[in-house]
């Protein structure tokens, strides 16, 4: 009998190791796609670490912190005193080559397009790119607004996430709170809780595991 109970003590520990690996694997696989953050121009080190890492988090991919990219001066309208969120876009290195990565510039500068008043982010599907502007999302920036740096980290990874879903092929959505849902202002932002709804969340995670 005790060779019996030792026998099956054996099987048991070699299944769980097994599973224990198993594990691991899997989830090593499910963080093996990274995505690239940069600042463009200059923005707080500790700031972009931490929305990468939340926004990352989100998607359950891993991440790194890129060079910082120069503001293209060209982008800038003296007349609106924004930056053409178009030529924003393309100052960051595309992805569209195999295996490169997804990229996401973080920005303090205003943006807009010719159409649209401003941007909070924009992105660029073909070049797997994007930018988020912090500009609009400090509520110091309205009136009667000061400073707050979890409201501002909690702006920002929507906004992130919002953007770099799109460049892997997430259409906008329709259900309250998701954070695929359009941002034409700031409390539309404000009413996403920065994660993707259970009509968006499958989609992700097929995209992701195929990357």
């Amino acid at each position: 009998m005790n060779k019996v109970v030792s026998i099956l003590l054996v099987i048991v520990v070699a299944l769980g190791a097994w599973w224990g690996i198993h594990w691991l694997r899997e989830r090593s696989a499910a963080r093996a796609t990274t995505i690239e953050f940069a600042a463009m121009g200059s923005v707080d080190s500790q700031l972009l670490e931490e929305v990468a890492r939340k926004t990352a988090d989100i998607f359950g991919a891993s991440y790194r912190i890129g060079d910082q990219i120069p503001i293209p001066q060209s982008a800038y309208d003296p007349s609106r005193q924004q930056y053409y969120a178009l030529a924003m876009v393309g100052a960051v290195p595309s992805a569209s080559e195999p295996g490169a990565p997804h990229r996401l510039a973080v920005t303090e500068v205003d943006i807009y397009a010719p159409e649209v008043r401003f941007y909070f982010g924009y992105w660029d599907m073909q070049g797997k790119r994007a930018v988020v502007s912090l500009a609009r999302l400090r509520p110091e920036a309205y009136q009667g607004g000061s400073p707050n740096h979890d409201l501002l980290v909690r702006r920002a990874v929507a906004e992130a996430v919002h953007q770099l879903a799109h460049t892997y092929g997430i259409q906008h959505c329709a259900v309250p709170g998701c954070v695929m849902t359009p941002s034409i202002s700031l409390a539309d932002t404000d009413a996403k809780d920065g994660h993707f709804c259970e009509q968006c969340q499958p989609k992700v995670e097929q995209i992701m595991a195929g990357q």
